[in-house]
Order: C-alpha cells, then structure tokens, then sequence
C-alpha cells in the first residue's frame, strides 16, 4: 500500500470517528423551550489530502415552544480543514414547536493535512 493510499484511509478513520463521537448537543431555557443540534452526514464517507467533502447539521425544535434567536457557531477548526461558509449561523425563529433546519457547511482538507483525529467544535 503506497504512503498516499494509506493517508487517505486514516483521514477516513479520523471521520468515522468524528461520526461515532459526540454528534449531538441541546440547550434548554425551560421546559417549554428545546432545541437539539445532530451531525447528520458527511459526503463523501472516504476524504483524502486535498478534497472537498461536506458536513451537514440538523437543528430542531424539542419543546412546546417556538425558540426565537438561535446563533449556531463552530468555535475550532483544524488547521488543516478549510471552511467555506460563515462560521456563524443566525437563525430568527424556528416556526413551530416542532420545526427543523439543516445547515450544510462545504469544506476541504489542506495539501498538508495530517493524518489522525480531527475534531470540529
């Protein structure tokens, strides 16, 4: 197996271990209002050095309530992922209690990424 094909492979170990890891956050303000943030894919499953791939994240609403004013943000990055979109998502209201959105976020992995775990928060 030549050093490339070996890189490409452990850069896909590293995300089916983002996959497996801590995919799912929550905030709640009361019981009233929830929201529930998930990873819901990764495309393509196999990312080698120099590609582009996409991460897409579902919002929804847990609660009784229509929670208004919701910021999503990804605080770090590693330096060997480069991400195209705002790092920073406002979304004014999600209508109903049980509304949803999906954020869909295109990246790429540097000339020089290093193989091994990348985590994005």
């Amino acid at each position: 197996m030549n050093q490339h094909t070996r890189l490409i492979y452990l850069l896909l170990l590293v995300f089916a271990v983002i996959l497996t890891g801590i995919s799912t956050a929550g905030a709640q303000t009361s019981g009233e209002i929830c929201v529930n943030v998930e990873v819901q894919e990764i495309s393509p499953s196999s990312i080698g050095i120099d590609e582009e791939f996409t991460l897409g994240i579902n919002i929804e609403s847990c609660g009784s309530k229509a929670p208004e004013d919701i910021t999503f943000e990804i605080i770090s990055i590693p330096s060997d992922i480069i991400i195209t979109e705002d790092l920073i998502t406002k979304i004014s209201k999600l209508t109903y209690s049980t509304s949803e959105r999906h954020l869909t976020y295109h990246m790429r992995t540097t000339t020089d990424a290093n193989p091994g775990p990348h985590i994005i928060k």
